[in-house]
């Protein structure tokens, strides 16, 4: 009989399990659990547009009309960097952490604009 010991590294936001120290300090930097990757965008924004394929329902971007221009988010990039397939993410801005259109609790700077003029 044989036995192995053997380093297991964990994801401190998911408790995922990698035996590669390389492999685990990528997932840890694209990981959906973790704080710094979760975008105001995807907290209910109203300024997000997102836009489907009519066939098959997937997700094919996502659009801010407070920037006025393609977005996507960090676990996004992740996965272009993992898979290598382009995904057009040269033509987009990455989603920011704190988005400036949420102002003193209103939820879009256009609420905001029309709650100060009524």
């Amino acid at each position: 009989m044989r036995t192995k010991i053997k380093k297991v590294y964990y994801c401190d936001y998911c408790n995922k399990r990698y035996f590669q120290k390389p492999v685990m300090e990528f997932h840890e930097k694209y990981c959906l659990r973790k704080p710094e990757n979760h975008a105001d965008c995807l907290t209910g924004c109203e300024n997000l547009v997102s836009y489907h394929n009519s066939a098959s329902g997937r997700l094919i971007k996502f659009y801010c009309s407070h920037f006025r221009t393609d977005v996507h988010s960090k676990a996004l990039e992740g996965k272009v960097h993992r898979t290598g397939k382009d995904g057009n993410l040269a033509y987009s801005k990455l989603m920011p952490i704190k988005c400036e259109s949420k102002v003193q609790g209103y939820e879009t700077v256009k609420e905001y604009k029309e709650e100060e003029y009524v």
